[in-house]
């Protein structure tokens, strides 16, 4: 009897890593392998990695410093780094690595199960990392999505903005977009097998070409998908932020009023360094046009502190951005170089402990909003897509807001079930309440 073969997958950064590695995952099985959550029991071992922050490399490096002492004692373990990381660093990830079986940039991924087939110890290791040119896709048929109500859908990769500090369009290449048709027949046969909720992923959705009318025109005809309950997408760039989006968001009701609206800045002179291509006002001009469209939507930003050239008055700009705006959620990171990009060359980069100070102001302030924003919940009854049970445990369910705020309550539900929740109580982060009447 053939023994089963095993394969680990370990996934850092985005939600379109996420994604990639589950349609890894799919071949993995399609292809007769079996996954396993204890990387102990693998045969192979996948780190599906990021390289958009110095952070994500780092805990990548010493992930794989683990794993180092597994291979000691497992010879014939198969040890594979896939992802921006390998595309951004190449072959300098050996010498950093030196025990990488396989390198894989994410314009190749999709073929590791092949080179599993000819791969053989002893031999050098397989290094593929190719521009990206083609979006891989998968048949919902093989994606694992057991027990689950949601589902990621790529509609586009790379992206063509450049921003200073950005490594996305070296390791993602250039925009690309999937035909709407393909997009729509995918999302059909999800729906199918029981999918309530879809978020379109891109690294700039608003660029999105793959129909006439180009994104607004994708919304529209996926709000006429019968059995489709909501619909999200990140992310958006907001100097492509259109009225016509804007319109979408008001007029389909099956758009969550939720949107991710990076900001990366409050600082005009700050965003001018980032190449980012709209000022603080402008920025502000969207967030006032969407909220007179959609006055309960919800929004969140990312945020970096630290940027080249921040002065205290730039990042008092920045705080004062979470004032203006009041954000339901803000992802917050300090600045930290990228070989390759424009602003690797600046050299007035801002001191390591005034970037986590400053850090820590928008982490605590943020909370503070975040609290009072949760808190205006309280007494309303909520519309919850079940998810499954709650991180914590304690017998509670979990699930999400059409404004993408977490609840928790108790009960017995299956995930993809729609109940209606009135809220008791609010955390920073999440809202807690019981089943309503």
């Amino acid at each position: 009897m053939m023994k089963t073969r095993n394969f680990y997958i370990e996934t850092f950064g985005c939600q379109m890593n996420v994604h990639d590695s589950e349609k890894l995952h799919g071949l993995f099985v399609k292809d007769g392998w079996q996954s396993v959550t204890d990387p102990e029991q693998a045969d192979v071992i996948v780190l599906n990695t990021c390289s958009v922050r110095e952070k994500a490399e780092q805990k990548v490096f010493s992930r794989f410093g683990r794993l180092v002492r597994l291979k000691r004692k497992k010879p014939d373990l198969v040890l594979i780094l896939s992802g921006c990381m390998a595309q951004a660093w190449g072959a300098r990830l050996s010498d950093r690595m030196p025990f990488l079986d396989m390198i894989v940039g994410p314009g190749a991924y999709w073929h590791i199960p092949d080179f599993l087939k000819s791969y053989a110890k002893h031999t050098p290791n397989i290094i593929a990392i190719p521009e990206p040119d083609e979006i891989f896709t998968l048949s919902p048929d093989d994606l694992p999505l057991s027990e689950t109500c949601s589902a990621w859908i790529t509609i586009m990769e790379g992206c063509n903005n450049f921003c200073s500090y950005c490594v996305v369009p070296y390791v993602r290449g250039r925009e690309r977009s999937r035909p709407s048709e393909e997009i729509i027949s995918e999302i059909q046969s999800l729906v199918r097998k029981g999918i309530k909720e879809i978020t379109l992923l891109g690294q700039n959705v608003n660029s999105f070409k793959g129909c006439p009318g180009g994104f607004p025109e994708l919304l529209y005809q996926l709000n006429r998908i019968d059995g489709l309950h909501r619909i999200r997408f990140t992310t958006s760039h907001p100097k492509d932020v259109s009225k016509e989006l804007i319109h979408a968001l008001a007029e389909l009701p099956k758009i969550c009023e939720y949107l991710h609206f990076p900001a990366q800045s409050g600082s005009s002179k700050i965003l001018s360094r980032m190449r980012r291509g709209y000022s603080r006002e402008e920025y502000l001009e969207k967030v006032a046009m969407i909220r007179d469209a959609v006055p309960e939507i919800a929004l969140s930003t990312d945020v970096i502190v630290g940027f080249p050239g921040e002065k205290e008055d730039d990042f008092l700009q920045t705080m004062s951005l979470l004032e203006d705006v009041r954000y339901d959620n803000v992802f917050a990171f300090i600045y930290s170089i990228r070989k390759g990009t424009k602003a690797s060359a600046f050299d007035d980069d801002v001191p390591r402990e005034v970037k986590s100070k400053r850090l820590e102001m928008l982490i605590h302030r943020q909370r503070q909003i975040s609290l009072d924003i949760n808190r205006t919940g309280i007494g309303k009854t909520l519309e919850v897509l079940v998810s499954g049970p709650a991180k914590r445990g304690d017998g509670k369910m979990q699930g999400r807001t059409r404004h993408n705020r977490i609840v928790n309550f108790k009960g017995e539900y299956r995930a993809g079930d729609l109940v209606h929740i009135r809220i008791e109580s609010a955390s920073p982060n999440c809202l807690y309440g019981k089943i309503a009447d």
